[in-house]
């Protein structure tokens, strides 16, 4: 665990290096972006890997609470016997379903 974090850490500086360095960022036939230190730094928080564990975790701890307050609810729960139904035929015969 800890030695995951530390590869997060190289991992954003790394990350904030290379956006510092370049000082635009290109993608195919977007527009160019000029960021400064601080939005560089916001948009490698939000594109870090910790970001990712802690919107899915959060995600996760949201259904789950959803799930618990569902099966809080009031419940109806019906118990049916099908019936049984005797019919007497013409012939004086009976017969019995159920």
């Amino acid at each position: 665990m800890m030695y995951m974090k530390k590869d997060i850490k190289i991992l954003v500086q790394l990350a904030l290096v290379i956006l510092i360095n370049s000082q635009c960022i290109t993608i195919g036939a977007q527009k160019s972006m000029v960021l400064d230190l601080k939005q560089t730094i916001a948009l490698a928080n939000d594109s870090s890997l910790e970001a990712f564990r802690t919107k899915n975790m959060y995600l996760s701890s949201y259904w789950e609470y959803r799930s618990y307050r569902a099966n809080r609810l009031p419940s109806l729960t019906l118990n049916l016997t099908q019936p049984s139904i005797t019919v007497i035929s013409p012939a004086d015969t009976i017969l019995t379903r159920t």
